[in-house]
């Protein structure tokens, strides 16, 4: 009897009729993620902003974990997950449908009532049969085209109430949320430690300036997890978690009493399979490097050379083309796309915070440094999201762009595959210039890298490249060069605690002045500087640099090639930032 059981179920999962479909691919997307993120302008801003980044991933595991839950599945049906959107593999049934519409319908309440709709999930899924298996490729534009459509029609169950102006509540007739502006809800002021850091603030931005500020304590202690558990079950310091939908989550020390309680315990890039000691510990990899000395934006500006800040946006170049023609058809199965996501999600959540420590040992290389200055602890920047196939990290203009370079010497390392690129860009200014800015010119900068076209190469193609400063992409494979000829510049000045000086008996600062003036008439407008480059080596002083060490500054300058010439303006501009002592925070 068990036998003939068997065959029959056998018979039933191998040989199932063409007009079925069995199985469910289930796709999640969050609407208006930048705009939630981003839109920030108070003090306050980097944890504030953090906690926001944080809150949007959360709320994507969240919705998995409501989803394998109640369709009683497992991790392993997850497909992909993160940058704001998930995959997961499901059986078809009328009560699996029933249970994914209410779960879109329960999350999307809590989003309207929490944040007044600036958030939406779309939470969709396509049918399909066993023969999929082998061509999963066919999905993904019905499920695409399902989640567009539902973007375009979000909220229209609320209308009225998503349209409708709301009344000021009591508290703010004469204030406003100081971070989202909202003015119908409850403020409150928020403290960190003794210190109170805004004075009227809603209960949302509250806490996820809270997030932030226990995502430090987390990038810093090994022994700090995240709880999730039900409304029935959360320990008496319940006023220390906040909700999503009817689940509550709370940053604390690890205890076996909160462990059994729990719904859900996720550990943060904790990769010791000992301290998995029940089937709710969940791993979490998470970008969350934050340089120890880093409290407030304006922290991170006074580094070295210039007071700048500096945001870095990168993102893998033709995603979609290596899942969809990169790999040949017969493999392109779910196994292979769950393989390739978690790779890269691997690499920009948890091997991202070993790059940004600077620890040669772990990492297996040596960090780039532009000034030859001491690296302690890592990085002076902090990583405000990173996941899936892109990161969005702010801090020093020069350990930004540093990062830059190592990022993209170890994803290349990484992936093994030079058609496997990435792209990037950064944005520079003061402290006080708004984060959504920054956030806006990067990605700015980004797509200017993504579409560069180098008109001195044999074989056109775009990305692969990085912009630095706005009007000046270039490719990755300059940049070696780029860091070269900065080391070469560097060689002739003196390395002060918090600058680069002027070597009395060498080149004068107003040489590197002459110099970047004339990189920019050539690259701008293509005139012939040779003979005032020729004149201006002619009177410069080249102190006790060794003769080789002159011989290549002297080639760098006397050349035509006008990819040459773009590189020295780089350099000489990075050398000029890297000799100004502060400056200060009004400056462009």
């Amino acid at each position: 009897m068990k036998w003939e059981r068997n065959e029959l179920l056998k018979e039933e999962i191998l040989n199932v009729p063409k007009d079925k479909r069995p199985y469910l691919l289930v796709g999640g997307d969050i609407s208006g993620v930048q705009k939630f993120i981003y839109t920030i302008t108070s003090k306050g801003a980097l944890k504030s902003l953090k906690g926001r980044s944080f809150f949007v991933e959360l709320l994507l595991e969240h919705t998995v974990s409501e989803v394998i839950d109640r369709l009683k599945l497992t991790r392993c049906n997850i497909i992909f997950m993160g940058g704001g959107a998930f995959y997961v593999l499901s059986h078809n049934t009328p009560h699996a449908v029933k249970i994914l519409e209410q779960i879109r319908s329960e999350i999307n309440s809590f989003l309207f009532e929490e944040f007044r709709g600036s958030l939406f999930l779309n939470l969709e899924h396509v049918d399909f049969h066993p023969d999929n298996f082998d061509r999963c490729m066919d999905l993904w534009p019905r499920l695409s085209k399902r989640i567009e459509d539902s973007k375009k029609r979000k909220w229209i169950d609320r209308i009225d109430e998503a349209i409708s102006v709301s009344m000021p509540h009591k508290d703010c007739l004469t204030r406003y949320c100081e971070v989202c502006f909202r003015e119908d809800v409850t403020l409150e002021p928020v403290f960190s430690a003794s210190e109170r850091i805004y004075e009227h603030v809603c209960k949302s931005c509250g806490q996820q300036y809270q997030l932030g500020d226990a995502l430090k304590k987390v990038s810093r202690q090994k022994n700090e997890v995240l709880y999730c558990f039900d409304a029935q079950s959360v320990p008496r310091d319940r006023d220390k978690a906040f909700a999503i939908g009817n689940s509550f989550y709370l940053f604390t020390t690890r205890s076996r009493e909160l462990d059994a309680t729990a719904k859900r315990v996720y550990l943060f890039n904790d990769l010791d399979a000992k301290n998995y000691t029940s089937p709710n510990c969940v791993y979490m990899p998470l970008g969350i490097f934050q340089h120890k000395d880093i409290v407030e934006l304006s922290n991170a500006s006074k580094v070295f050379g210039i007071n700048r800040l500096a945001v870095l946006r990168m993102d893998v170049d033709y995603l979609g083309k290596i899942f969809s023609e990169a790999i040949p058809e017969e493999h392109r199965t779910f196994s292979r796309m769950a393989s390739i996501s978690r790779a890269l999600n691997d690499f920009f959540k948890y091997y991202l915070n070993v790059i940004l420590s600077c620890d040669n040992k772990m990492s297996g290389f040596w960090p780039t440094n532009l000034a030859g200055r001491p690296l302690f602890e890592g990085r002076k920047l902090t990583v405000v999201y990173s996941g899936g196939d892109d990161l969005f990290i702010v801090g020093h203009w020069l350990e930004v762009i540093e990062s830059a370079m190592d990022i993209e010497i170890c994803f290349k390392r990484y992936t093994g595959n030079p058609f496997v690129t990435i792209s990037g860009g950064v944005s520079i200014n003061h402290s006080k210039f708004p984060i959504y800015q920054y956030a806006r010119e990067a990605g700015e900068a980004e797509e200017e890298a993504k579409n560069f076209e180098d008109e001195h190469e044999e074989k056109q193609k775009k990305k692969d490249a990085i912009t630095f400063f706005r009007g000046m992409p270039m490719r990755w494979s300059d940049v070696e060069r780029l860091r070269e000829r900065v080391h070469l510049f560097v060689k002739f000045l003196i390395r002060k605690e918090d600058h680069l000086a002027i070597d009395e008996k060498s080149l004068p600062k107003t040489f590197f002045h002459r110099v970047l003036a004339l990189a920019r008439r050539f690259n701008d407008e293509g005139v012939l500087v040779l003979p005032k480059a020729a004149y201006l080596l002619s009177r410069a002083n080249f102190g006790m640099a060794e003769p080789e060490t002159i011989l290549k500054f002297k080639d760098a300058i006397m050349t035509s090639n006008a990819k040459e010439w773009k590189i020295t303006e780089l350099s000489t501009l990075l050398t000029l930032m890297l000799m100004r002592k502060g400056g200060e925070e009004n400056e462009g």
